[in-house]
């Protein structure tokens, strides 16, 4: 909504300021995963130390982020005009991005980050149209570059990466590992009961734990 408040102009650089906070972030996230748990790099206290979280603290709010970027790229792409010279250095980079962008969703090791990458890239294909290219000769590889078609090839195949890379673990936490990981669908009948009592105004800031411990049950427990 910030975005389209602004002029065409603005957006291309908001949306440029808000593309590189992601390039930015998904590398400090991958250097999280190589340093190790209780890396300075990690920005906070409490935080999923075992994951990529890049400037967040939490890897699902990571993995949003990741997942805006690409419906991002789509509208840079739009917005392209100029000569081939110019034009096509810059698409080919957003592209390559958006296809990265797949392994490091999965790295955060969040199962709604799989979901969200999917509604990026449905919201990249409603989002993106052919870039304005002058001169009467375009090559066949950039016209196919074009094709919506292509990228969902492209995302495919990003997704196949993403599956048979060696650390992976948003794809291993979508089966119980049996380790202690909480079955979030069976928290869902006590969240709505907690929704119903306390709506419309909450239990009170910072209050969730210990409400949530009036109704949490034995069976949840273990």
């Amino acid at each position: 909504a910030c975005i389209a408040a602004t002029g065409k102009q603005a957006n291309g650089s908001v949306v440029k300021l808000f593309v590189a906070m992601i390039v930015i972030g998904a590398a400090l996230g991958l250097l999280q995963l190589l340093a190790g748990s209780g890396s300075g790099l990690y920005l906070y206290r409490i935080t999923n130390s075992d994951s990529s979280v890049g400037f967040m603290a939490n890897r699902n709010h990571h993995a949003l982020l990741l997942a805006c970027g690409m419906p991002m790229l789509a509208y840079l792409i739009g917005n392209l005009a100029g000569p081939p010279r110019k034009v096509y250095p810059w698409q080919s980079a957003a592209v390559v991005l958006a296809i990265i962008l797949f392994p490091f969703i999965a790295l955060t090791g969040s199962r709604a980050g799989l979901v969200l990458a999917v509604v990026g890239v449905a919201g990249a294909l409603l989002v993106y149209r052919e870039p304005v290219v002058s001169g009467r000769r375009i090559p066949a590889t950039w016209k196919l570059l074009n094709s919506k078609a292509v990228w969902l090839a492209f995302a495919a195949t990003a997704v196949a990466l993403s599956l048979f890379a060696g650390r992976i673990t948003a794809f291993d936490r979508l089966a119980p590992s049996g380790t202690g990981d909480v079955d979030r669908l069976a928290l869902l009948p006590f969240l709505w009961k907690m929704i119903g009592d306390y709506f419309p105004f909450g239990a009170g800031g910072g209050s969730f734990p210990e409400a949530f411990r009036l109704y949490e049950t034995d069976a949840l427990l273990q």
